[in-house]
């Protein structure tokens, strides 16, 4: 499905920092038109494939637990096959989407997954707050707090969709003092 002027907002949480040793273990993507009004959403959490191969640090961040993923978590090309129709032919955004992006199209590669055609350039909430912002922290938890969006469920793909997205809905109307 092509989606010609809306923008898809990606999340993943993975087993560590390295796109080519880890994995995607939680995705979500939310589909916004321009004006950021949800159009649909999709996601879930992934069945590890190595999950020996992870840090303990990026477990502990992702609140991994053998017992959620084992009642919760669906195979990569269950959840693929919803995340992928609502980022073909969109626009990628998200918080260092760059990140994102370089885990997505790894995992993709890494199971036998097709990578959609996306536009460019993609929306960066970290490279929009470092311009507007250049004397604040932008971890997305602090910009969050000084936009007075929730920081809840953090570190779940779903809720930091949401909270970039909500992050470019107030970085864009704001103004610096």
């Amino acid at each position: 499905m092509t989606h010609m002027n809306d923008i898809a907002w990606v999340d993943v949480e993975t087993t560590g920092l390295d796109p080519v040793r880890h994995e995607v273990i939680d995705v979500w993507v939310v589909l916004t038109n321009t004006r950021g009004e949800v159009l649909d959403e999709a996601g879930g959490l992934v069945i590890p494939r190595r999950i020996e191969a992870a840090t303990p640090r990026a477990l502990e961040i992702n609140c991994y637990s053998e017992a959620r993923w084992a009642a919760e978590a669906r195979p990569w090309a269950e959840v693929w096959a919803e995340v992928e129709p609502l980022i073909d032919g969109a626009r990628i955004a998200g918080h260092n989407v760059d990140f994102d992006l370089g885990h997505l199209t790894h995992q993709c590669e890494r199971e036998g997954t097709a990578w959609p055609s996306t536009k460019l350039p993609h929306i960066c909430t970290l490279e929009i707050a470092r311009a507007a912002l250049p004397r604040r922290s932008h971890q997305l938890d602090r910009l969050c707090n000084h936009f007075g969006i929730s920081n809840h469920g953090a570190h779940s793909a779903r809720a930091d969709t949401y909270r970039a997205l909500n992050l470019w809905r107030a970085l864009k109307t704001f103004k610096e003092e």
